[in-house]
């Protein structure tokens, strides 16, 4: 089944409705703000069972300035005949703070974690179950904290304007994740993230996404535009 071009034009009006800004005046809260995440995944194939994992994200605060984040992500991918695969790497985070004044932090990671797929109807089902080791400190402190938290995932794609995703292919993509501390003196909620985003398989080996992500903390929720690309080489 192709979905009619007027539906795909009205979950594109309803993303870009659901990312409106507010009006820029008097916004001194970030959760007021309206911010924007570029990021960049590759899995890299290397052998029938070995990948590696790369990626590359920048976050800012508003649209199209004040940096927030910036993570370095590598990891090594073991596979199972094409089917769940299990992961072990390294973060490299380095934030931010909305004002000047606010301090900022460097994090440490490292982190195991395991993909599933669970193909249903034409959705394409991954589950992400992720746990992170992070070592934490402010630019202006002497000590560095440790934590452990734990990430689990749920991930959909559904083609739009063919039945299954290949080449030319539109496609809807959405995931939950909420995040869940495991130590440390933090509450045990972290956060939850909400993201849906038109996307297109360019070749077999690229895609495109634009969406809109809710990041939901117990005290905020904080609003942003997401473009990415996912670039992935066989080099077997």
């Amino acid at each position: 089944m192709v979905l009619p071009r007027t539906a795909v034009a009205w979950l594109a009006s309803a993303l870009l409705l659901c990312a409106r800004p507010f009006p820029l005046a008097a916004q001194e809260d970030p959760s007021e703000q309206l911010g924007t995440w570029l990021q960049y995944f590759g899995d890299n194939r290397i052998s029938d069972h070995v990948s590696i994992h790369t990626e590359a994200e920048y976050w800012l605060w508003e649209a199209a300035s004040n940096p927030e984040v910036l993570i370095l992500r590598p990891a090594v991918n073991f596979h199972l005949n094409d089917g769940p695969f299990f992961s072990l790497g390294y973060t490299y985070v380095k934030s931010w703070p909305f004002h000047e004044e606010g301090a900022r932090t460097t994090q440490n990671h490292f982190f195991q974690q395991l993909i599933l797929r669970s193909p249903m109807w034409r959705f394409r089902l991954y589950h992400r179950y992720r746990f992170e080791e992070r070592w934490i400190r402010a630019n202006e402190a002497t000590e560095t904290d440790f934590s452990t938290r734990l990430r689990y995932m749920l991930f959909l794609q559904l083609p739009l304007t063919r039945r299954t995703i290949e080449p030319n292919t539109l496609f809807l993509a959405s995931y939950n994740e909420l995040f869940v501390n495991t130590s440390g003196r933090e509450a045990v909620f972290d956060q939850d993230r909400v993201y849906a985003a038109l996307a297109y398989q360019v070749t077999r080996n690229m895609c495109v996404h634009t969406g809109f992500l809710w990041q939901i903390f117990s005290d905020r929720t904080l609003r942003r535009l997401q473009s990415a690309i996912f670039f992935n080489l066989d080099l077997r």
